[in-house]
């Protein structure tokens, strides 16, 4: 016979409930430890009682992993061993009991439910998800991970919340998430509420860096202007003013190099080409020329002709855009002389 729950729910439910506790006692010593998980799951919470003393504490947990009848919490007698038995547990129906009891020992098992009812827009519906959210907060601890399907369903109400029920209140929750590194990509609502609370952004930084070297430099690296940056330009001048009144002109470059194209496909978008001609500033046009550079990321070497088509294009923008912005202008070179000269690299090496 395998170990497993659905011998142990047939045991159950076949067996009168007086052999209940005996059997309990034989898979024990057997080392049937998931078998007895499905007998516990279908017998009274006196066949629990009766064994649960016996159980090694080394074997609890493979015990409650393997069950699924919510009840049984109430009859644990440690905090720790209640979040043991609800860790690894969803709920894909509403049920009161155990939306509770996940809420409160494993607010990540709720995150498949979540995902179901975000798209079903309704004030109770986002309230719900968002208390699911600010539970996983305040319960997680170091060491925690996410499973794939808990990601997956994470992924869709952030897609959700980014496109129709962005709020302040969901863009700092998003931000702590990822601060707390239950997020380890900043999401598109914390980059939001970064780029409308600049100050709050550079304090986060600065926390970053005196207690989490690889959350600081992921911020400083990573962090983009949301689609909402490139709509409003005063609200982007306040934010770059901001940075730069904290002598985070570096960030503010580093941002700005990984800043989206313009209408007219001319890298960058043509607010932040105003910004850069207001400024003035030489060594913020060397920040956003280095950090485009450094996103670029890996590349096949081939003959060249990419490189070089790629020095062709930077030349005409920067050609194009000479008269109005010569700060732009000047980055663009840099880039297209980036290019030739790799382009001119990769056809050596290809004729070797």
């Amino acid at each position: 016979m395998d170990d497993n729950a659905d011998w142990g729910n047939f045991l159950a439910n076949t067996l009168p409930e007086a052999y209940h506790t005996e059997l309990a006692n034989m898979l024990l010593q057997m080392n049937r430890m998931r078998t007895l998980a499905g007998l516990l799951d279908a017998s009274a919470k006196e066949t629990f009682y009766a064994i649960y003393d016996y159980i090694p504490a080394d074997k609890r947990l493979q015990v409650y992993s393997a069950m699924s009848r919510m009840d049984a919490v109430d009859w644990l007698s440690t905090e720790e061993e209640k979040q043991a038995y609800c860790s690894g547990k969803q709920m894909d129906q509403y049920d009161e009991n155990k939306f509770q009891t996940l809420l409160t020992y494993y607010p990540e098992g709720l995150l498949p439910y979540c995902a179901e009812i975000i798209n079903t827009a309704s004030n109770a519906n986002t309230d719900l998800v968002m208390n699911v959210f600010c539970a996983i907060k305040t319960t997680w601890r170091a060491g925690n991970i996410l499973t794939s399907d808990d990601k997956c369903a994470l992924s869709e109400i952030l897609e959700v919340v980014t496109n129709s029920l962005y709020s302040d209140k969901w863009g700092k929750l998003c931000a702590e998430l990822y601060l707390t590194n239950i997020l380890t990509e900043i999401s598109e609502p914390a980059e939001r509420y970064f780029f409308e609370h600049p100050l709050e952004f550079i304090q986060s930084l600065n926390f970053c860096k005196e207690t989490n070297d690889g959350k600081f430099w992921n911020l400083f690296s990573m962090y983009r202007l949301p689609t909402s940056a490139y709509t409003d330009l005063d609200a982007l001048k306040h934010f770059s003013e901001s940075l730069i009144a904290e002598n985070q002109t570096d960030l503010l470059g580093n941002i700005y190099g990984r800043a989206i194209a313009g209408a007219d496909g001319i890298f960058p978008h043509e607010s932040i080409r105003e910004l850069l001609e207001q400024f003035d500033s030489d060594g913020l046009d060397l920040q956003v020329y280095v950090a485009y550079s450094d996103d670029r990321g890996a590349r096949f070497v081939l003959d060249g002709s990419d490189q070089m088509q790629k020095a062709a294009k930077f030349t005409a923008d920067a050609r194009a855009l000479s008269i109005s912005y010569p700060h732009t202008t000047a980055i663009l070179r840099q880039i297209a002389d980036d290019y030739r000269r790799e382009g001119q690299s990769d056809r050596l090496y290809s004729e070797l």
